[in-house]
């Protein structure tokens, strides 16, 4: 079969010099070979290829299959490649390295007791000077505590931002219904978080909520506004924060 696909490569490649149309050298090949003709699709591969310039009508040489190769020279090399990109997949490691993707795994779960783990999501990654900013905080919280009794917890207000979005869609586990047997599953159109939004900033005590306020439209937290109380009548404070420092 394989002398019956290159006599007919050499056909081609005798006709497209001749300056044949591709599709008359497809009826010619059909009229001799019958059966056992090429495709139409290679047909038309083989004629581009030899009108680029080809020579050759022997297939091109292939890479064969990934070894299936566990050594400790192997090991070695994969340890070295996983360390230096921890992100990499185990196809990627198999065509660095030219070996079977199960030995691969074999290798980083059984050689180099390795498994790959999503990153632990914190609310945030503090620096070091901001973490020694916390630390002399609680330092100084705990010396008052200590010379004033926990009476001084009375006298601190903190706050926090964040932003509140005009509607939040349903999730899949809130859209759960019971069905009988036999019953069709219900669908939904899937619908995006709202991009209409306004920033909420609360300001609480040991005791709950102080005062909360919406930040004026065009206004950020980073800049210094006035928040006027409702419940007080003239009286407002005023609120400063930076997103920079975390405290």
């Amino acid at each position: 079969m394989c002398d019956v696909k290159n006599e007919q490569r050499i056909v081609i490649k005798f006709l497209v010099k001749s300056g044949e149309k591709t599709a008359e050298i497809f009826r010619k090949l059909q009229c001799v070979f019958g059966n056992d003709c090429l495709s139409k699709s290679r047909v038309y591969e083989w004629a581009s290829r030899f009108a680029s310039g080809r020579e050759s009508t022997q297939d091109d040489a292939r890479l064969g299959a990934p070894k299936i190769v566990h050594t400790r020279q192997n090991v070695e090399h994969l340890s070295v490649l996983v360390r230096t990109d921890r992100r990499l997949t185990v196809r990627m490691m198999s065509s660095e390295l030219g070996i079977n993707k199960e030995t691969i795994r074999q290798m980083l779960y059984g050689d180099l007791l390795m498994r790959k783990l999503c990153a632990k999501l914190v609310p945030k990654v503090l620096t070091v000077e901001q973490k020694e900013l916390r630390r002399s905080i609680c330092e100084d919280f705990l010396e008052r505590i200590q010379s004033e009794g926990n009476d001084c917890m009375n006298s601190i207000i903190t706050a926090d931002e964040s932003w509140v979005y005009q509607y939040n869609p349903e999730t899949r586990r809130q859209s759960k219904q019971w069905i009988e047997e036999g019953g069709e599953r219900l669908t939904k159109a899937r619908m995006s978080r709202s991009q209409i939004k306004t920033m909420l900033i609360c300001f609480f005590d040991i005791r709950g909520v102080v005062h909360k306020e919406f930040v004026p439209q065009g206004q950020t937290v980073t800049g210094v506004f006035d928040i006027e109380d409702k419940n007080a009548k003239n009286s407002c404070c005023t609120y400063k924060t930076s997103l920079n420092t975390i405290i």
